[in-house]
């Protein structure tokens, strides 16, 4: 089956009353999986994308991505294959010392280079995602205070953002002591 043969399938399967909507919907996805091998558009692996849960008729690309990398990861070959297509690399004499040989560090590298080739795709979402995660930045007081201000009086944001951002400074500059109230009080 080919990538453009499954997605049809896909389409029909998942929204039959109009296959040519879904199929509509689905067509943008085919080049972002360009990066499976064509191993990967079986009908088991089509089974289990139209049998995961999805939000919309017409699944999403996450829809499609995430069941469709878990089954390749559960159903790829072993990466011990690789091995059987690289000779082994006889090794020094007992006793004898030598750097590897230009020859010998090539074909170390091909086979680095393959065992990541097959091992990058296999990270699980949660690892992808952790290492995407953005870096928290933390402000002073006085630093969330100025930006929540100028967001409250910025008429380019919605007015429920800027009433949130005005909510927020009050709470701020009265934790501050800056606030009418606060300084009244004292």
């Amino acid at each position: 089956m080919t990538k453009a043969e499954w997605f049809l399938a896909l389409a029909a399967l998942t929204y039959p009353s109009d296959v040519k909507r879904a199929q509509a919907g689905l067509a943008p996805y085919l080049p972002w999986f360009d990066d499976l091998p064509l191993e990967v558009f079986t009908r088991e692996s089509l089974e289990a994308v139209v049998t995961s849960p999805r939000k919309m008729a017409i699944p999403s690309y996450d829809e499609v991505r995430r069941p469709l990398a878990a089954w390749w990861r559960d159903n790829r070959p072993a990466p011990q294959r690789l091995a059987s297509e690289y000779p082994a690399l006889p090794g020094p004499a007992a006793g004898e010392q030598r750097e590897p040989t230009e020859i010998e560090r090539q074909a170390v590298s091909e086979m680095l280079q393959a065992f990541k080739a097959s091992t990058s795709y296999g990270k699980s979402s949660a690892q992808k995602d952790e290492a995407t995660k953005p870096t928290p930045r933390y402000l002073a007081d006085r630093q969330l205070l100025a930006e929540y201000e100028k967001v409250a009086g910025d008429s380019r944001y919605p007015q429920l953002q800027r009433d949130a951002a005005a909510y927020r400074a009050r709470f701020l500059r009265a934790k501050l002591g800056l606030d009418s109230y606060a300084q009244a009080a004292e």
